[in-house]
């Protein structure tokens, strides 16, 4: 039994080692992505997509890396099609969330059902679905050209504060006089 443990972490490690490295490119650009010929660094950068980004470059059907609003259109009516599994026209809470678990990732992502059910019927109508998803398009779209680059779907994630260790806590302090964070003089 361990035996088969230590083959299964090793071929894990094994495998995430050459998912994230290509021997073709120099070490200080693997993880980035070329944008403007400009190099970005996305994994040390904080780049992320959220849900709806993530759902929205799926809806690429031409593979050229750009969501048109012509794509998105025919890509809501197949995922609406999916969503109404009884065909009553309307989406449920139930069929929401089954929906948002594959085409999202999750039930419990935003935009959530509330999201779209503008009208709090508690039922999502396919205009509802639709304005509710041009509505994320046009969030996204930052030059509002009316296509999503790759680009357009990425979100910096705000750069937490460094805490400090607590050794060197207590160590640093303003010149006499002076107000520190959140503090009384000294």
């Amino acid at each position: 039994m361990r035996a088969l443990i230590a083959m299964t972490v090793g071929a894990t490690i094994s495998f995430l080692s050459a998912c994230s490295t290509n021997g073709d490119e120099p070490a200080s650009e693997r993880g980035a992505g070329a944008q403007g010929g400009k190099v970005q660094r996305i994994i040390g950068s904080g780049l992320v997509t959220n849900p709806a980004g993530l759902f929205l470059a799926t809806l690429d059907q031409n593979g050229d890396q750009i969501v048109t609003d012509t794509e998105l259109d025919a890509a809501l009516k197949d995922h609406w099609q999916t969503a109404d599994t009884n065909a009553d026209g309307t989406l449920s809470s139930m069929e929401f969330e089954e929906w948002a678990l594959l085409a999202m990732g999750s039930r419990e992502t935003l935009p959530n059902r509330l999201s779209f059910d503008t009208d709090l019927s508690g039922q999502i109508s396919v205009v509802e679905f639709e304005i509710g998803w041009e509505q994320e398009y046009a969030a996204f779209d930052a030059n509002q050209d009316r296509t999503l680059s790759r680009n357009e779907l990425l979100a910096r994630l705000p750069r937490r504060p460094a805490r400090m260790p607590s050794s060197m806590r207590g160590q640093m302090r303003p010149p006499p006089g002076q107000t520190p964070p959140g503090g009384r003089p000294r």
